[in-house]
């Protein structure tokens, strides 16, 4: 048996056959030319990048239409492809270095990672894959060699082990039968992170030399493989006591699972009979198939730019897909787009933003206001324009969100922009409810003043612990000085519900601290009443607000942000919630300093 440790990229439990996913290390000759055959080389070149866009457009056909975050990523590919950035600069190389263009290639895509990595910004070097991935099949079909499409073809359940998955790689896999993923690089925010996080597949990556001590020879054919995503372990062969051991428990919370789905509904009831509302968070059109979305209130928080993340959508691109969205949910339920939240990345159409300190550079609703026309202007549009369209057919009701509002100024601007605009459809719309996500502590000591302005709050954890411990997340440096539960932030999170109960406007919560339920009684204590997360969370939340007594959890909230110190506050909630027979999961409060403790 071999254990490995590494990022606790999806939770769960998964137990599957051993798949070793293609390693494609290739042999890539390097040898001199002469100026004479400049002409040759470029011209093997262009054929490559042909064979390569028809290989694109097949995948594109086989995919089908109604894929449509699939078929905007293969033509985001495509248009990576056929950017003449890729071209000219080969051409100029050609030239000027003389030698063989699969050579130059590999310099050119090497560079670009180093060049996204020096930008110390998790999503640049995950963006700088996509232009790996295009590299490498021209790589490819320069060298005659054929793609691997294994990956594709699996028909029986397994667990992915990788040195990495290529983007084109994660659009193709067959969900179903994939139980777990296992790769030595990669991050939580990568593209095959957010997707196996949306099928809720487990997952652990960045596990350091994964494939260095070990090969498929090292294995008995079949070789299970067992995923702990909530702890970031893997464990390969599995010895019989480890494996009777997971299958035990991947037993017990599926019945635990299955008790905590009696207690999902769109709106919740504790123990004292008040009214608790569950929403879901969604980022790609896939997610709407979930079971679980029916038994929610709507979604929480769609997050619009993971829709098109290689490109800028046209107003006619989002308006479909705002339509397929309000058809998937009832009349009844709530569709909450958030406004495209780019932050310190690359922003197709416009240019790359290489600032020094991208997460508090032009992000967000701020680079929304620097590009109105680009950005803001049409996706306003469309939103409306479907909100208008689901109100004609009896569709869910839309809202609009506001990412990352610092000051009641700039909401203001973005809300004058928003009339603007309205007044150019030439179609009537209707007026749908317009809110502002509480991310920054700015936000949070102003909300008094944002909330006469707003129709609803929305708290984002992710971002608002981030700013406020001035920890990044990401860095493994420090990540475990990133607690949701520090006293500073529960306090915001206190005068954010405070002030908008006072406007008498909703509150609600759509970071992962609205699911994890180590968090649940203190923010139901401090007046919480909307909670929104990813879907396969919802049904061990609802089954743990049933069984809160609301008056109980305000004492709870009060006198946890009294003690002295976080340790002692820890040991006091992990007690509480004994005395009432409450079992708490939390990976990592036993090990501190690590990597992995309290994620999220």
């Amino acid at each position: 048996m071999i254990e490995v440790q590494g990022m606790p990229a999806a939770p769960g439990i998964g137990i599957g056959k051993l798949c070793f996913a293609p390693h494609r290390k290739r042999s890539i000759p390097e040898y001199s030319i002469n100026k004479g055959d400049v002409a040759s080389e470029l011209e093997r070149l262009c054929k490559a990048i042909e064979l390569v866009d028809e290989e694109l457009l097949l995948l594109h056909k086989s995919l089908g239409d109604s894929d449509v975050e699939k078929v905007d990523f293969i033509t985001a590919h495509r248009m990576i492809l056929q950017d003449p950035i890729l071209k000219d600069t080969m051409e100029t190389w050609l030239h000027e270095k003389l030698n063989n263009v699969e050579s130059l290639l590999l310099h050119f895509t090497t560079g670009m990672e180093q060049h996204f990595r020096g930008m110390d910004n998790p999503m640049f070097a995950e963006r700088s894959k996509d232009i790996q991935d295009v590299a490498h099949r021209v790589i490819d079909a320069l060298l005659g060699y054929k793609r691997d499409d294994s990956l594709s073809k699996i028909k029986e359940d397994c667990v992915i082990v990788a040195h990495d998955l290529y983007p084109s790689d994660t659009v193709t896999l067959n969900f179903r039968h994939v139980k777990g993923l296992v790769t030595e690089t990669g991050g939580v925010t990568s593209h095959t992170a957010i997707m196996v996080r949306a099928f809720g597949i487990p997952a652990v990556l960045g596990v350091e030399n994964l494939l260095r001590n070990f090969h498929r020879e090292s294995f008995s054919d079949p070789c299970l493989v067992v995923i702990d995503g909530n702890k970031g372990k893997a464990f390969l062969d599995p010895d019989k006591r480890t494996l009777a051991s997971y299958y035990s428990l991947k037993k017990q919370r599926s019945a635990h699972f299955d008790t905590y789905l009696n207690a999902l509904r769109p709106k919740v009831s504790t123990k004292d009979g008040q009214d608790v509302y569950l929403y879901t968070n969604m980022g790609i059109l896939d997610e709407l198939e979930s079971p679980l979305l029916p038994s929610s209130s709507g979604i929480g928080l769609f997050r619009s730019e993971f829709l098109f993340p290689e490109k800028i959508p046209t107003e006619e691109e989002q308006y479909q897909a705002y339509i397929k969205i309000l058809t998937s949910v009832s009349s009844s339920q709530e569709v909450t787009i958030r406004t495209t939240d780019f932050g310190g990345d690359k922003v197709p159409g416009i240019g790359l933003f290489a600032e020094d300190n991208p997460l508090l550079g032009c992000r967000a609703i701020r680079l929304a206001m620097a590009y109105p026309e680009e950005l803001f202007r049409p996706q306003i549009r469309a939103i409306y324009r479907a909100a208008a369209y689901g109100a004609r057919h009896g569709l869910g009701k839309m809202r609009v969100m506001l990412p990352m509002i610092s000051t009641h100024g700039e909401l203001l601007r973005a809300r004058d922009l928003i009339d603007e605009t309205l007044k150019d459809l030439k179609t009537e719309v209707p007026e749908i409810p317009i809110g502002a996500m509480i991310e920054l502590p700015s936000a949070v000591l102003c909300s008094d003043i944002i909330a006469k302005s707003v129709d609803f709050f929305s708290i984002g954890t992710n971002d608002l612990v981030q700013y406020t411990l001035g920890v990044d997340r990401v860095n493994e440096k420090v990540a475990h000085l990133y607690d949701p539960l520090q006293f500073g932030v529960l306090k915001l999170i206190r005068i954010t519900i405070a002030n908008a109960n006072r406007a008498g406007i909703p509150v609600s919560m759509c970071g992962e601290m609205a699911g994890a339920s180590c968090a649940t009684a203190i923010l139901l204590g401090l007046g919480l009443r909307h909670f929104s997360m990813a879907s396969y969370g919802l049904p061990e939340i609802a089954h743990a607000i049933c069984n809160y007594d609301i008056e109980e959890c305000q004492e709870f909230a009060e006198l946890y942000l009294s003690m002295r110190d976080s340790d002692t506050a820890r040991e006091y909630l992990l007690e509480w919630h004994k005395e009432r027979n409450i079992t708490l999961d939390i990976p990592g409060w036993g090990e501190r300093g690590s990597r992995n403790s309290r994620r999220f």
